[in-house]
């Protein structure tokens, strides 16, 4: 009887062993269908990743682009303001010029009129010459 009561327990623990080696393989199956599904996941994640850091290189591209653009924009409103300034400064020396320009015309001429009366009192004069040495 005692040999019957630990066979049934034996059989009892068997079964519940058995219970437990099938619950262990459940486990271990859904433990091994989790991983999958985890590396999976951070692949997906590992892509879309890659994928924002190639849009956000192609922007930074662009954007580095675009600097170098509104750089030179810069650089040549800067040129253009000092163009503007050299052109201000060349319209006020032309006009000084003018002036020292006209004012020399106007010295010209008058030294102009003196050298005609001047030639014309030395011609006058090699006429008077030619007429006491004749």
């Amino acid at each position: 009887m005692m040999l019957e009561g630990l066979e049934v327990k034996g059989r009892y623990l068997t079964g519940l062993r058995e219970k437990i080696h099938d619950h262990q393989r459940d486990d271990l199956a859904q433990l091994a269908i989790a991983r999958r599904e985890i590396w999976s996941s951070w692949d997906e994640r590992l892509k879309r990743l890659e994928e924002w850091m190639a849009s956000a290189a192609a922007l930074r591209r662009s954007s580095d682009g675009l600097s170098a653009w509104r750089d030179a924009t810069l650089g040549f409103d800067r040129a253009q303001t000092i163009s503007q300034r050299y052109g201000q400064t060349l319209d006020r020396k032309a006009a000084r010029l003018a002036k020292r320009l006209s004012e020399l015309g106007e010295r010209t001429r008058q030294w102009s009129g003196r050298l005609i009366l001047k030639e014309a009192d030395l011609r006058g004069f090699i006429e008077r010459q030619a007429v006491k040495t004749e």
